[in-house]
């Protein structure tokens, strides 16, 4: 079972969000809650948790085609 721990939350196109990390044996990995949408995730491997928050960030930004405001 993955432990994940929740890194930040905010909003996207007026929807709000949570990003999760989780650490694993090749690295961190993150989850996106969107509100309304299914668990995102994507399959990219980052060094940190901070690392792997920012990334989740770039993620959304791609996917909604629109700025990511952090609480």
């Amino acid at each position: 079972m993955e432990d994940w721990t929740l890194q930040a939350r905010g909003w996207v196109n007026e929807r709000n969000f949570e990003i999760d990390t989780s650490p694993g044996e090749d690295g961190y990995r993150f989850q996106v809650r969107v509100l309304g949408f299914p668990l995102m995730r994507d399959s990219e491997v980052f060094a940190s948790a901070e690392q792997a928050r920012a990334g989740a960030v770039a993620f959304l930004e791609r996917q909604f085609q629109a700025p990511v405001e952090l609480e």
